[in-house]
Formats: structure tokens, C-alpha cells, sequence
């Protein structure tokens, strides 16, 4: 019996020794791996179209960061999700954002808004990290959300003067839209009148000199910078030019477009809002601007339009990182709806040369806007602030509220305004702003 059971023990031996060559020789190969265990990696494979790239994959880095998990950037037939403007019809889709398209519904009584287009996040199987990473492309997007409010001529001399001293009320003319105006990131005006220095002389005629107590009206509408560059911004000689450059700073707004030498009047200035850098830049185009009015290497002036200076221009604004670039023009044939051909060309090429919207101004009507390679132009908005009384289209501006994502369009509304009593913007009826957009929507291309 011993010699059977040493038998069976002796036979056990080799198996023994193999189980634990075996188990030896796997650890080993598993140790290669990592350490002593098998660790399987989930390696997420993300695709965003070019256009949302900046938007978008800097925030899916940070989600994957913050997640310790491990993603990588493939073609879109690779990808398990895909980040994109245009729904996915074999894909189920979460909606992450919103940008413009070129419809429009009505809004309240007196805005117009450009209905959205989504911004889809679209997976096989949604779960886990990629429910998670939705979620978070959400949140930053909203905590990104900012809008700019752009609004079309302001002049405080003249009748328009004479309403606030008679009313003692300097606050008069934004009384109806302050609070608009106010309730925007940044709040972007062009000034047709320079202030003279004491008080307001001059109250007829076509020179221009604001009283200085009237830019109270302009900090109680939250404006917050200012083109210069207009046709009147020479109304009162070089020093009243100097004398509003230093009100306008001792008041606490930004102005553009006009400097103490040319090469101020063309620097771009930037204004930071949720973290970017805006910049402006502004340009007068008006053909019986006097020369005068220009500056030169040593003397105080505005900016005059050029092509060939608007892309010198951007490309040194480019150098200070924007985020977004800005480009007012004050041009063009007065009262009439289509903006003339050589308007078109310069808001053209400040968009070839880097700008990502423009805003006209000098009609004294509202004109048209176009999209021009997926960036915004708006012809002219109109007056805002003015006292021309004599007609149905000088009495009618536009006010423009652009909402963004980061340096991203996400919606705009149009919202007409009609000026009463010589000086003073209201909203109107809903009956009203469809009469007042549809001088430009028919006419309009975006």
C-alpha cells in the first residue's frame, strides 16, 4: 500500500512542477503588462468637425483629463461619437448647443430672433463617460454664454441737446431702452457728435458739439465702447477731438476709430468679457468727410477706411490674441435700404482679412445684413439717438443683441426701435417691427 501511494505521489510530481512553471511563467508575462494584473483600457474615439474645433475640443480634453480616461481624435467613419452642426440620422443625438440659421420667428412684440441650429452630440450607444461628456459640453458651453449689443447712430447735440436741458434730465433720450442696452456683456454705439468743451453752443445747422454733461446719458445706457470714426467727429477742431478722447476716458468708455495720432486711431482696442478678448476696430468711409478730420503721424483724428490699411490693421490686432475681431464702418448712400457697392467690398474684405463681424452705420436707415462666408454683416443699423423728424426711415433703427458661445455665434435678435419727440428710441408693437424689418429681411441674405 505504501509503495502504491509513493507511486501516485511520485506521478503527481512533474504535474505539480508544470502547474507552477505555468502559473510562474504567466505572472511574468503579466508583470510585462503592468505589474501582476491585466488592465484593460477604454480608449474613447472622439470626431469634431473642423468648424467646431476651437468651440469644442478644448473642453474635450478637459472632460477626459478630469475623467482619467483616455480618448483619441479619428475620422469620422472611425468615431464612436462625433460632434457636429447637422443631425446624424443614423445616430442617436443629444443636443448640446445652439448656433443661428436663417429663419426667423417672431419673439414677445418687438424682437425678431433668428431661429437656432443645433449642435449635436452623437454616439452609437450613449453611456457612461459619453453621457457624462454631453452633460459637460452643456454646462461649459452655457457658463461661456455672453452677448454683445450693438446700436446704430447716437448724436446728443442739436434738438436732440436742446430735449435734455429744457427736461433737466441728461438721462433723457435712454430712458425707453436703458434697460436693453444695459443688460448686455458689452454695448457697442457709434457717436455722430463730439462734446464741446463747457456747454452746448450750437443748436441747428449740421455742426455738431454735445454739452458734457450729456455723456451721463451714455454711462445710464451702459455703453460700454464707442466708434469715433464719423463724418462729424471733426465738428468741433482738434481740441474738441482732445476733449472728447478725455472725457469719453474720464467717464469710463472705451472709443475706437479715433486717436490722439494715426497710429492710435488704428490700433484696435480690446474689451474682455468671461475670459476672451474682444477687439474693434473702426473705419469712416464717408466721401465728404473733410480731410482734416483725419489723423495724421502727429495730430489727433479718425481712422479712414482703406483696404489695404483694414488688413494691416487686423493683422497687427491679431498679434494681441483675440478671441473675436469687430469691425465698424461708417459709409455709404443715406436713406436707403441696400448698402452701396463699396461698403459691401470693404465689409467683405475685413472678413478675408480675419474679422468675424461687422456692424455699419451712417444711412440714417436701417440696411440689409448678409452672411459672408459664415460671419455676420450688418449694413447699417440705423439711428438710435437722433432728431431727424422728417421721415418714416430716419425715425426707424435697429438694435442688435448677439448672443454667443466663446468666440461662437449661437443666436441674434433684431429688435426695431422707433424715435419719438426728437431724441428718444422706444420698442414698438409687434405689428410695427414686422413693418420695420420688412424694409431689410426680403433683401437680406444669410
Amino acid at each position: 500500500m505504501k509503495a502504491k501511494i509513493k507511486g501516485k505521489i511520485l506521478l503527481l510530481v512533474p504535474v505539480l512542477f508544470l502547474a507552477v512553471f505555468l502559473i510562474w511563467q504567466s505572472q511574468k508575462d503579466i508583470g510585462n503588462v503592468q505589474g501582476n494584473f491585466i488592465i484593460t483600457k477604454k480608449v474613447y474615439k472622439i470626431y469634431t468637425e473642423p468648424e467646431l474645433e476651437k468651440l469644442i475640443k478644448p473642453k474635450v480634453e478637459q472632460f477626459f483629463k478630469s475623467e482619467q480616461k483616455e480618448y483619441e481624435l479619428v475620422g469620422k467613419d472611425e468615431a464612436e461619437v462625433v460632434i457636429s452642426k447637422a443631425e446624424q440620422p443614423d445616430r442617436k443625438n443629444l443636443e448640446i448647443g445652439k448656433l443661428y440659421s436663417t429663419e426667423y420667428v417672431s419673439v414677445d412684440y418687438n424682437t425678431w430672433q433668428a431661429k437656432n441650429e443645433t449642435i449635436y452630440f452623437s454616439a452609437g450607444k450613449i453611456s457612461g463617460a459619453k453621457d457624462r461628456l454631453k452633460e459637460y459640453l452643456q454646462k461649459e458651453l452655457q457658463a461661456e454664454e455672453w452677448n454683445l449689443v450693438a446700436v446704430g447712430d447716437i448724436m446728443l447735440a442739436r434738438h436732440v441737446g436742446r430735449k435734455m436741458i429744457d427736461a433737466g434730465n441728461w438721462n433723457l433720450p435712454f430712458l425707453k431702452t436703458a434697460e436693453l442696452t444695459k443688460s448686455a456683456d458689452i454695448c457697442f454705439a457709434n457717436l455722430e457728435s463730439p462734446f464741446a468743451e463747457g456747454e452746448q453752443k450750437i443748436f441747428a445747422g449740421m455742426v455738431f458739439g454735445a454739452d458734457p454733461q450729456a455723456v451721463a446719458g451714455l454711462k445710464t445706457a451702459g455703453i460700454d465702447i464707442i466708434s469715433l470714426a464719423n463724418n462729424h467727429f471733426g465738428n468741433q477742431g482738434r481740441l474738441g477731438m482732445d476733449y472728447t478722447f478725455q472725457l469719453l476716458k474720464q467717464n469710463g468708455i472705451e472709443f475706437v476709430g479715433a486717436g490722439e495720432n494715426s497710429t492710435k486711431a488704428h490700433e484696435a482696442k480690446i474689451l474682455n468679457v468671461k475670459g476672451l478678448k474682444i477687439a474693434f476696430l473702426a473705419y469712416d468711409g464717408v466721401d465728404s468727410t473733410p480731410q482734416s478730420y483725419t489723423a495724421t503721424a502727429d495730430s489727433a483724428g479718425l481712422a479712414k477706411w482703406g483696404i489695404s490699411q483694414l488688413q494691416k490693421d487686423i493683422k497687427a490686432a491679431e498679434t494681441q490674441k483675440p478671441d473675436l475681431i469687430v469691425v465698424s464702418m461708417h459709409a455709404g448712400n443715406e436713406y436707403v435700404y441696400q448698402p452701396r457697392q463699396d461698403k459691401v467690398s470693404f465689409a467683405k474684405a475685413a472678413i478675408d482679412a480675419g474679422a468675424d463681424l461687422v456692424i455699419g452705420h451712417h444711412p440714417h436707415s436701417i440696411q440689409s445684413i448678409e452672411s459672408y462666408k459664415g460671419k455676420l454683416i450688418f449694413y447699417s443699423l440705423g439711428n438710435f439717438v437722433f432728431d431727424q423728424m422728417w421721415s418714416e426711415k430716419t425715425k426707424e433703427g435697429l438694435v442688435v443683441k448677439i448672443s454667443f458661445y466663446g468666440d461662437h455665434i449661437k443666436s441674434f435678435d433684431l429688435i426695431p426701435v422707433y424715435i419719438v419727440d426728437y431724441n428718444q428710441p422706444q420698442l414698438v408693437s409687434q405689428d410695427k417691427a414686422v413693418e420695420i424689418l420688412n424694409h431689410i429681411l426680403p433683401i437680406s441674405n444669410f
